[in-house]
């Protein structure tokens, strides 16, 4: 049985940032968020909006964050 690829985990400057501005435990419960994302990527989102140019944002919120995210194809 074939797997499909994780798709990549890539930031904005702001969000990598703020998580490199996190303690280590956080900033690797991050990670571990985002990588589960981009290993699921087109499970239902909490919640989709358009951004100014057009594109659908899903949105997560777990853990107190609220993860922001587009699949580029």
């Amino acid at each position: 049985m074939s797997k499909l690829p994780r798709f990549r985990v890539v930031f904005e400057e702001e969000a990598g940032e703020f998580i490199v501005a996190q303690s280590k435990g956080r900033r690797r419960r991050l990670m571990d968020i985002c990588y589960t994302i981009a290993g699921r990527p087109f499970s239902t989102a909490d919640f989709d909006l358009l951004d100014a140019d057009g594109r659908m944002i899903s949105h997560v919120s777990t853990e107190g964050y609220l993860v922001s995210y587009t699949n580029v194809l």
